[in-house]
């Protein structure tokens, strides 16, 4: 069975970017108890992993065009993101650490004779003379 591209980088999504945006509005709707509901749907485009990824002055336009200020928007912001940092370091955690086979790195061995050849090339030779 093949995965998509796209189902392996969902296996690494944290818990905070797999929310539907159902969710995002969910959780901006109980933020601070409820201060920023009056504007939450105006995250309803968004997922959790689009809102992660998203510019702040973008979210803060959202808010402001949804009926909220840009202080509310920068704050909703802020909270998502530290919300979103500790999501990935909890999962950073608890992945399982594989121990890292010991390898042998062989030097590149050109040839016995290279060094040999650029000792006798003409050009070189010239170059050391300052011709």
């Amino acid at each position: 069975v093949e995965t998509s591209r796209a189902d392996k980088e969902r296996a690494g999504f944290s818990d905070v970017e797999r929310w539907p945006a159902a969710r995002v509005v969910a959780w901006c709707e109980a933020l601070d108890g409820g201060r920023y509901a009056h504007f939450a749907s105006c995250f309803a485009r968004l997922s959790g992993k689009l809102l992660a990824c998203e510019w702040e002055l973008d979210v803060c336009k959202w808010v402001v065009a949804a009926g909220g200020t840009e202080e509310e928007g920068r704050a909703v912001f802020a909270a998502f993101q530290q919300m979103h940092r500790e999501a990935k370091a909890l999962q950073k955690k608890a992945r399982p650490r594989v121990a890292a086979a010991r390898r042998i790195v062989e030097p590149c061995v050109v040839g016995a004779d290279f060094m040999g050849h650029m000792a006798e090339s003409p050009g070189l030779e010239m170059e050391r003379r300052g011709s």
